[in-house]
Parts: C-alpha cells; sequence; structure tokens
C-alpha cells in the first residue's frame, strides 16, 4: 500500500514509486473494468478518484510543510541579520568586491 500519508520528508526516488505504483494500480482496475457492468465500473473509478484524492492531499501537506520551512529559515535568516548588521555589511562588501574582481578578469 502506499504511503501516502506520511509525514516525513520523502526522497523522490519514494515520490516516484508511490507515483508508479498508482499508476499500475490504476492500470489494473481498468483492466478489471472491461466486461463488468456499469455498476461496477462505478465502483471502481470511485476507489481510483479517492486514491488520486489522497494524493492530491498529499501533495497540499508537503507544500504547506515545505512553506513553514522555508518561513522558519527565513526568521532566521533576518533575526541573524539584524542582531549582526556590521558582519553582515563586512561579508557583503567582501563578496561584491570578489566578484568584481571576478568579472573584471574575463
Amino acid at each position: 500500500m502506499m504511503r501516502l500519508l506520511k509525514t516525513a520528508a520523502r526522497r523522490e526516488e519514494d515520490l516516484a514509486s508511490d507515483f508508479a505504483q498508482l499508476i499500475e494500480e490504476g492500470r489494473a482496475l481498468l483492466g478489471e473494468m472491461v466486461g463488468k457492468p456499469v455498476k461496477s465500473t462505478r465502483e471502481t473509478l470511485d476507489q481510483v478518484s479517492d486514491k488520486v484524492a489522497d494524493l492530491q492531499d498529499f501533495a497540499v501537506r508537503a507544500a504547506r510543510e515545505g512553506v513553514a520551512r522555508g518561513t522558519k529559515y527565513g526568521k532566521q535568516a533576518d533575526r541573524f541579520v539584524r542582531d549582526n548588521p556590521w558582519p553582515t555589511i563586512a561579508g557583503g562588501i567582501a563578496l561584491g568586491v570578489i566578484a568584481a574582481l571576478l568579472l573584471k578578469r574575463r
């Protein structure tokens, strides 16, 4: 069974595997639909729809978690710059000088 409701960080390979499994299950369900009455076909389509809805819910939760993590890191960076303005300014100047020297060489 797919791990759609897992909330921990997931690797791309895991997501790709889950999508591949969903596609295979969809193919199997479509294969079962051939020659069945309309009621059975409707039930099969409902099952596929439920799985797609679960996958969409997972994607939305993952996106929200990503936004929350990004916001957290942005706040940490803002706090660091506010607490250490002079080292941050000096670092920016140093990076600017290095970039100018590298561009001048070209």
